[in-house]
């Protein structure tokens, strides 16, 4: 049976192909052969196997009946899974996740479980697009600040093979760490690093606990967040490896913005400060893990090229180092009306520096740039 044809099956798109997650719905070759039924947990390996098979079908009587679940939403969504489309997604997240902060009791745990749900299906459809947000997000703001922690964390998890239930736990940690910062200081903006600062994990422990959290990986990650400060190696190496992958998303998002008084820094600069400075072995592997999924120049950076050129990286190259950016800008500063790529393992157009970002958002996330 030619599924191609059919009238009762629709296509699945890939981002809707999970591993560690049940299957919503039965997966189907173009020829009508059973892949993998519904409500199967496939690993990593079992994924690639069914994605070999090219084009991939469902039922269209399951994908209805898994409407209600959100598949739906996602699936009508992944054509618009552009950098703009993202950046609005995180940004409703980012206000769903202020309302349930200001949640005294009860349903507390359920909303975030239900912002970090959301979370975990914009990173599927895009975790590019998810970097580059990371990366472009000019909010000296906390709640913005532990969003994309948490959107860091979610692909650090997935990079380190952690299992559901655990990205689960440090995803919820990094929505929630700052909570009790939140709940002192309305004005993020005056956020400073002081003794009330420094007691800030443990508060946010006992904030959580009160609200109704018992994950205790949870509330662990929460309270060690800020690991990689302790001195005392044994101490540092006594942390569960979840707080040194929260520790090191804190650190990177943080200097982004120049939260908590940290000087503004261009993630690429970024990058290189942590490779000198973390030693703990669960740091460096958390590092190592951070430049595969970013390189040194993360995608959404701004580079200037040797022959004057200005660009934005938005693909890997052949090595970390050399990645594939999107020309904006000419020569003489006229825009380039169509983007142009170049390869900066190419040396005419290898990276001379990286730009201050703010100037550059708005061109960034033309959807021609990403195309």
């Amino acid at each position: 049976m030619d599924l191609k044809k059919s009238t009762n099956h629709v296509k699945v798109v890939r981002q809707l192909i999970h591993s560690d997650i049940p299957l919503l719905v039965p997966l189907f070759n173009s020829c009508g052969e059973l892949l993998a039924n519904k409500g199967v947990i496939l690993d990593s390996k079992q994924v690639i196997k069914v994605l070999q098979h090219g084009d991939i079908y469902t039922n269209k009587d399951d994908y209805v009946a898994a409407m209600g679940s959100g598949f739906a939403e996602v699936h009508s969504n992944n054509k618009n899974s552009s950098v703009p489309h993202i950046f609005e997604r995180m940004e409703q997240l980012e206000s769903q996740l202020y309302s349930a902060f200001r949640v005294e009791s009860g349903a507390f745990v359920q909303r975030i479980e239900r912002v970090r749900s959301q979370l975990l299906q914009v990173v599927s459809i895009s975790s590019t697009a998810v970097i580059a947000y990371i990366v472009m997000n000019q909010q000296r703001d906390v709640i913005s600040h532990d969003l994309c922690c948490a959107a860091l964390c979610c692909l650090l998890g997935e990079q380190l093979e952690w299992k559901k239930s655990e990205r689960d736990s440090l995803v919820s940690a990094a929505l929630t760490m700052d909570i009790s910062l939140v709940s002192e200081h309305e004005d993020s903006e005056q956020l400073v690093i002081d003794d009330r600062y420094n007691r800030h994990p443990l508060m946010s422990r006992g904030v959580l606990s009160g609200l109704g959290v018992t994950d205790d990986k949870w509330l662990d990650y929460v309270c060690g967040h800020h690991g990689d400060d302790v001195q005392e190696r044994d101490t540092q190496e006594k942390l569960p490896w979840g707080c040194h992958i929260l520790s090191l998303a804190d650190i990177f998002c943080s200097q982004l913005v120049g939260l908590y008084e940290n000087q503004v820094m261009n993630a690429h600069d970024i990058l290189g400060s942590l490779d000198k400075t973390l030693v703990n072995p669960k740091a460096r592997l958390t590092m190592d893990a951070l430049l595969t999924i970013t390189g040194w120049y993360p995608f959404g950076s701004v580079v200037l090229l040797e022959n004057d050129e200005v660009g934005v990286v938005t693909a890997h190259g052949d090595t970390s180092t050399t990645p594939i950016v999107k020309v904006i800008f000419a020569q003489d500063g006229s825009e380039w009306r169509t983007p142009v790529s170049r390869k900066t393992s190419v040396s005419t157009y290898a990276i001379k520096s990286v730009i201050p970002i703010e100037n550059f958002r708005d061109v960034i996330i033309n959807k021609q740039i990403w195309h």
